[in-house]
């Protein structure tokens, strides 16, 4: 396995410059990398990082029970939930990571795949299932000292024609015979 540079690590220099060293070289293959949850999980996870025993409770563990990471904002949406009361109400929050990738194992098809980390062989897994079926790719870690949350952003949906997304929406693994939301996705499952 060779180095798989993420798509964010030569975006916005004033950020991706903190991933490299002196010489402008980037030898750990640091990137910068977002992971979708919810005000409240977001404010925790800046207080504590992230607890890989906690990994899937939220979410599922389609390639092991780690910390997801996306290099796509979009994808981590998918994972990103509101607040239903207290200050955030109604905002959505994600993390954007600075993320020691390394040499990271890659795989199109789900299965768990952390002992391949947890060797030492690899240094995260890289589910690239924009490969497999066209839609995003997602990092996965099993140790927690190799991501640190940098940042946090709250932020609001605005749907253009002022409904709901699940009302307008079919969600894609609910198409495809599966989604891990249930009855918490905000989109339609008809």
């Amino acid at each position: 396995g060779c180095l798989v540079a993420p798509n964010t690590a030569n975006l916005a220099e004033g950020l991706t410059g903190r991933c490299r060293d002196d010489e402008g070289r980037n030898p750990a293959n640091e990137a910068l990398l977002f992971h979708g949850t919810n005000p409240a999980g977001a404010l925790s996870i800046l207080g504590t990082s992230f607890k890989i025993d906690a990994a899937g409770l939220a979410a599922g563990t389609m390639f092991g029970p780690g910390v997801y990471l996306a290099e796509c904002s979009t994808k981590s949406d998918e994972y990103a939930q509101d607040d239903p009361e207290g200050a955030n109400k109604g905002l959505f929050a994600m993390l954007l990571c600075r993320a020691v990738v390394g040499k990271p194992f890659v795989v199109e098809e789900p299965g768990n795949y952390a002992t391949q980390v947890t060797s030492g062989e690899f240094d995260c897994v890289l589910g690239d299932r924009e490969k497999a079926v066209g839609t995003y790719r997602e990092f996965i870690f099993f140790h927690e000292a190799s991501i640190y949350p940098e940042y946090v952003l709250f932020y609001r949906r605005d749907d253009e024609d002022g409904l709901s997304t699940r009302a307008t929406t079919t969600c894609k693994f609910w198409a495809q015979g599966y989604c891990k939301y249930g009855d918490k996705c905000r989109f339609a499952h008809a």
